[in-house]
């Protein structure tokens, strides 16, 4: 853990988030720029992709041993 100036603790992946999080910013701006798309289409595309990272994650959750099992199975 870290300590910030202010005192307050700082989780050791926070500063990994970060970076990976301003990384996706300038990646996303390179797509936006060369594709000259619009702020919806962008919406749109992550929206999509969040979906299916997300049920992905929520099969793994409920059936850790069973990838092929939906999330929704029991």
């Amino acid at each position: 853990m870290t300590k910030g100036s202010d005192g307050i603790t700082i989780h050791p992946r926070y500063f990994i988030v970060r970076k990976a999080a301003s990384e996706l910013n300038e990646a996303m701006a390179k797509i936006l720029k060369t594709h000259g798309l619009t702020f919806g289409e962008i919406t749109s595309i992550l929206a999509e992709e969040i979906l299916i990272w997300n049920k992905y994650a929520i099969r793994h959750e409920r059936h850790p041993d069973d990838s092929e099992k939906k999330g929704d199975e029991a």
